[in-house]
């Protein structure tokens, strides 16, 4: 690709946590391990991109992101626990609830307009009514980190991705879960629906992609060697491709 049309990398003197493109805007969000949030205008070409605003509420780590779908605010998770609710436009803290969880929220998304979920280091769910901020729905199955979430709109499934070994699934309308899988004696670190719902993707602390087929939650189907560390995200390119990547750097 020609070099004016390439953007510049982002680069930070700490840990990146977690980032999220704008629904509709060129504009990324970053989360640092530091608790600073960044906004940045991306634009092909050398040293076009512009930092919007950059903000420090905490000093504990920003760990998840999540603009909402009209691209208007950014939920942002923290290591104490904390959910805020910035302004795009300005990073203003617009709103902010300290005691969401009583342990570190480690992931978060926005399922639908106005619910959104989030999952922290002991294992506990909690969906979220984003325009009164309170706490519609708890899921407690997990005893162990949440490590991501992926969500079906026509099901209204979500399905998670654990520490402890398993997935869980969860249709939100519904306060029991509706399944777990069995235990895969090794952290599952990121997930992923795929085949127009036909099958779950799901990376692990050991560099492997478990395949579980949509229905048939016991166990997974396939297993593919993906690398030979973590795979810590997974980003669907579209229904047969996923790219992922791994904390040996590969993506």
């Amino acid at each position: 690709m020609p070099a004016n049309l390439l953007v510049d990398t982002l680069s930070y003197k700490d840990m990146v946590f977690d980032f999220a493109f704008h629904p509709t805007l060129d504009i990324i969000a970053t989360g640092l391990i530091t608790g600073h949030i960044n906004c940045v205008k991306y634009a092909p070409g050398a040293g076009n991109n512009e930092t919007a605003w950059s903000i420090r509420p905490t000093k504990k780590s920003c760990r998840g992101l999540a603009f909402s779908n009209d691209g208007a605010g950014l939920f942002t998770v923290f290591k104490d626990g904390a959910i805020r609710a910035l302004d795009v436009n300005t990073g203003d803290v617009l709103i902010k609830k300290s005691d969401a969880h009583d342990n570190p929220i480690n992931t978060v998304r926005l399922l639908t307009e106005t619910t959104l979920a989030t999952g922290d280091d002991s294992g506990v769910i909690k969906l979220w009514d984003v325009r009164t901020g309170t706490e519609t729905m708890q899921y407690t199955e997990h005893d162990d980190f949440i490590s991501d979430f992926d969500y079906d709109t026509d099901s209204k499934t979500l399905v998670a991705s654990s520490g402890q070994g398993t997935i869980s699934i969860y249709d939100i309308r519904k306060p029991k879960m509706l399944a777990m899988s069995a235990n895969q004696d090794d952290e599952l670190m990121s997930i992923c629906i795929v085949k127009d719902r036909r099958k779950v993707v799901v990376g692990s602390q050991e560099g492997v992609l478990n395949i579980y087929s949509w229905g048939d939650w016991g166990d997974c189907t396939d297993r593919f060697i993906g690398h030979p560390n973590s795979i810590d995200t997974i980003c669907k390119i579209d229904e047969d491709t996923v790219a992922t990547g791994s904390s040996d750097g590969i993506i």
